[in-house]
């Protein structure tokens, strides 16, 4: 399996902090921003008809040669997934355990607490994102509806993503997309890297950037793993990268 994983583009909130340098006024849920679309365009077409710069065992058919592709269901991410989906001609499957740190919530400015929310419901995200699959098991009126996740909470749920992977495509040719979250990605590594957790380590990724990991037999008997690249982001001109 060669897995990609892609942050979504630029949300309302990536730019407010961007701006402020803090989260005060962020939303729950936030929406693409202009900046935000050109760059999802910008991925799929990459995706669709670039070069993977990692060698091939068959010809690559449509760009990167992608076969399956997933999406967190946050709003940022299925926006994200939409364009990919329609340029590779893929149904865009939508995974809730792909979401960013501590789901849909909001802080209350004055006492701090976080409170959960619920996600959009599968009426409002499949008539806005016709593409997307809505994940079997999840709630349809809402995909979150739980307390904030917690930072301890983080580390199981990326070791349950990265089990999930190999289960549906270790061991196959087959060349996955995540459409994910910056947050999620530095715990995501550390379960791929089977590292722990650390204060002082990050890993930074810029919006829309591609991540290549594959994870393979033939690097040492019992499975292995080579890291192809981290954060790339030749398919944005400089001004847009975010």
């Amino acid at each position: 399996m060669i897995l990609y994983y892609v942050r979504h583009a630029q949300s309302g909130n990536n730019a407010l902090f961007d701006a402020t340098q803090n989260d005060r006024e962020r939303v729950m849920d936030p929406e693409l921003t202009e900046l935000g679309v050109r760059q999802a365009a910008r991925v799929a077409e990459a995706l669709s008809c670039g070069r993977s710069l990692i060698q091939a065992s068959s010809p690559e058919s449509n760009g990167f040669g992608v076969t399956h592709l997933y999406c967190s269901l946050m709003v940022r991410a299925v926006h994200t997934g939409q364009p990919i989906a329609r340029a590779l001609g893929l149904p865009l499957v939508g995974w809730t355990d792909l979401h960013e740190g501590g789901g849909i919530y909001l802080e209350d400015v004055d006492t701090g607490r976080l409170t959960g929310y619920p996600g959009s419901s599968h009426t409002i995200l499949t008539e806005r994102f016709p593409e997307l699959v809505w994940p079997t098991g999840t709630s349809r009126d809402g995909w979150w509806d739980r307390p904030f996740e917690e930072p301890a909470e983080r580390a199981g749920r990326a070791r349950r993503v990265l089990a999930e992977l190999l289960r549906r495509h270790g061991g196959t040719e087959d060349r996955v997309v995540l459409v994910s979250h910056g947050g999620f990605f530095y715990w995501f590594m550390n379960a791929v890297l089977d590292m722990a957790v650390r204060r002082n380590l990050g890993f930074h990724i810029y919006n829309t950037s591609i991540s290549c990991l594959e994870f393979s037999p033939k690097f040492s008997p019992e499975g292995g793993l080579e890291v192809h690249y981290l954060n790339r982001v030749d398919h944005l001109v400089p001004e847009m990268v975010s």
